[in-house]
């Protein structure tokens, strides 16, 4: 008779850990990188609080550039940042990273987390659904929930207080994109969402386990205390969606503006030319919401800050905003959005200091050369976008804040894949142009009203990022703003 002993159990598990090591590491011994040991491999070198380990990877990929190798237990990363490497990998590889998996409660499982096989037709599908003519007709949500976002903002703002616009741009965001997607009222600006509770949890349970490495196997994740919340949270935000969704495709209910949204196209498209269920539906509805409105949302509250932190940049906005709109009030059209140029220039200048999130991660599906040094099928990926969009290699003074930087003549002279806010390649973000859209109209509609007067940050070193879903920062958005004064007057 065999006895299995725990002792025996641990060696079995530490002895294929060695050979995992081993085996990956014959590949990778001319890649530089820290130095790894068996079990822990160079994991080390992160130690510390989810600012320390931003700030380290990005110093780590630095010193190792163009070609950095990191070993996280006996898991191989490797961490290009050179241009033409990054666009090559974007291109051929779009299966994600094997991390993901642990924000599927977050985003549920569509476009931005489901594997190629899935992923490839439901994004044909989406793409088509998202076309710039459905775009344009959402223009009318995107004007009334900020002419919302502005009546509040007025009521917010009496006491000459600091707010952080994150928690109100988050509301606005919410309500433009469940409004022109699912094509239901959320009123998240009107009063307590339980939806925002339930996302802001759910990612912070997301993180607990992304940090805790004994959470990662699926076994000991569901054995934890907060396994049962995470999932509770996930099936809530889940039939909240799910049930959007049987109303309007088998009881016929209709979009509370009367107009076709998102979800019409989509449940239109997919019943012609190969039905999908609800379940399919659900998921990549839930996708677009969750990712859409966090990112810009995230991105808005980085632009007031910016704006109330460099004044003269905010006076060339509300100058062009004064071309285009005189003293008028009106709705921003789709007319309006190309001869708001120095806005736009505005905009991608603060993704590039704060892209929505500071690393992506993809998984090599087949073996590839990078950089000279063969890399196996199965490697994991890591895109460093922070570190990127702030090297001075592509942009000298990278903690100058400039939007002249993307003037088309500055553009024209840097690689595709020295920007990459939305990713880039194939499995890019399908929603970027409704993101920038949605950020001109709040932006241009909010400004022509408010002027940002100031923030407690000096500088943009100190706004300290910290490795979550998302670049977030601690301390939060804060923002001083005042009715400009024919706004005041009433004359506006």
């Amino acid at each position: 008779m065999y006895f299995v002993t725990p002792g025996l159990i641990f060696t079995v598990i530490a002895l294929w850990l060695l050979w995992s090591f081993l085996w990956k590491n014959f590949f990778a011994t001319k890649i530089k990188g820290p130095w790894a040991f068996p079990l822990i491999g160079s994991a080390y070198v992160l130690f510390g609080g989810t600012h320390n380990i931003l700030e380290n990877t990005v110093r780590v990929v630095s010193k190792y550039r163009p070609l950095c190798k990191l070993w996280l237990g006996n898991k191989l990363t490797i961490f290009p940042s050179n241009p033409d490497d990054i666009q090559m990998i974007l291109n051929r590889s779009l299966e994600k990273e094997e991390g993901y998996r642990y924000i599927k409660t977050v985003f549920g499982h569509g476009l931005f987390t489901s594997p190629v096989s899935e992923w490839k037709g439901h994004r044909k599908v989406i793409v088509s659904t998202l076309n710039q003519q459905v775009l344009n007709s959402f223009m009318d949500t995107y004007n009334i929930y900020t002419r919302e976002l502005i009546e509040k903002l007025k009521i917010d703002t009496k006491d000459g207080q600091h707010i952080d616009m994150f928690p109100i741009m988050t509301q606005c965001t919410l309500d433009i994109i469940c409004s022109s997607i699912m094509g239901t009222q959320m009123n998240a600006m009107k009063e307590e969402s339980q939806f925002i509770m339930w996302m802001t949890r759910v990612a912070e349970l997301a993180i607990i386990r992304m940090f805790n490495i004994y959470l990662w196997p699926e076994l000991f994740w569901k054995l934890s205390p907060i396994s049962k919340e995470s999932h509770e949270l996930d099936q809530k935000i889940y039939n909240y969606v799910k049930t959007v969704i049987h109303n309007k495709r088998h009881k016929g209910l209709k979009s509370h503006t009367g107009k076709k949204i998102f979800l019409d196209y989509l449940v239109e498209l997919t019943d012609r030319e190969g039905r999908w269920t609800d379940e399919e539906l659900t998921n990549e509805t839930r996708s677009v919401i969750m990712a859409g409105s966090d990112a810009t949302a995230l991105t808005l509250s980085y632009c007031l800050v910016m704006l109330a932190m460099f004044q003269d940049i905010q006076d060339k906005v509300y100058e062009e905003l004064c071309s285009v709109f005189g003293d008028s009030d009106r709705f921003v059209t789709v007319d309006d959005l190309p001869h708001l140029q120095y806005l736009d220039r505005f905009i991608k200048e603060t993704l590039r200091v704060f892209p929505v999130t500071s690393m992506i991660g993809r998984e090599l599906t087949t073996d590839m050369t990078i950089d000279g040094h063969f890399i196996p099928k199965g490697t994991s990926i890591g895109f460093p976008i922070l570190y990127i969009h702030r090297n001075p290699e592509y942009y000298p003074d990278p903690l100058k804040f400039d939007p002249d930087r993307f003037l088309p003549e500055e553009v024209a002279k840097r690689h595709p894949c020295t920007f990459i806010p939305f990713s880039f390649g194939p499995r890019n973000c399908i929603g970027y142009r409704y993101a920038m859209m949605t950020m001109k109209v709040i932006l241009a509609t909010l400004l022509r009203s408010f002027k940002m007067v100031h923030t407690p940050y000096k500088e943009i070193s100190e706004l300290k990022i910290k490795f979550d879903i998302a670049t977030k920062v601690d301390e939060g958005y804060p923002v001083r703003m005042e009715l400009r004064k024919n706004v005041a007057a009433g004359t506006k």
